[in-house]
């Protein structure tokens, strides 16, 4: 195993897709710490902030974020904001193996909608950040919920916030569901 050298890609895709904490803290030591914080600046992520490796113990200050700011990097993302049209699109299609999607994507209807989207957890927190989408139109939503002693509680109110999101955002625009198209 010494003689290991996993490359960026693959880094990307363990840290996104199955959370690999290992994983994201080679990037940060590859990147550095402030070229991630620059770069959340860069992007307008005010509450984003890297203070240092993940799941390493620090007394005062820790790495937090907002569920605007992730709204606003997942959709940068999406949209290629920040980014070459190459990288946007091998994000997206990193993103789209995501092995955990039984927050924001288990709540959706049907074949017919798409969605990446990036989960967290910590021992009281659920969270999801996610684009929704299909041919006609596309959203994003972060949901954050905290303070729940059972996990499954937090996970199943993440999961009915997002189909309320979805059922709302279509009502809005006026549209019935798909589930009866086919293609």
């Amino acid at each position: 195993a010494g003689n290991l050298k996993p490359n960026v890609e693959c880094m990307l895709q363990l840290m996104l897709t199955v959370s690999d904490n290992s994983a994201s803290n080679i990037l940060v030591d590859l990147v550095g710490k402030s070229s991630v914080n620059n770069s959340m600046r860069e992007l307008g992520l005010k509450g984003t902030i890297l203070a240092g490796k993940f799941m390493y113990a620090r007394k005062k200050r820790f790495n937090s974020t907002t569920p605007a700011d992730m709204v606003r990097l997942i959709s940068a993302i999406y949209v290629g904001r920040g980014l070459s049209a190459k990288s946007a699109r091998r994000l997206i299609r990193i993103l789209s193996f995501q092995q955990h999607t039984g927050l924001i994507p288990s709540s959706l209807p049907g074949w017919w909608v798409k969605t990446i989207n990036k989960p967290g957890a910590l021992s009281d927190l659920r969270a999801d950040v996610a684009v929704v989408w299909d041919e006609d139109w596309a959203y994003s939503a972060a949901i954050f919920v905290e303070g729940f002693k059972d996990a499954y509680m937090g996970e199943r109110c993440v999961r009915e916030i997002s189909r309320g999101v979805f059922d709302a955002f279509l009502a809005e625009r006026g549209g019935a569901e798909r589930g009866s198209r086919r293609g």
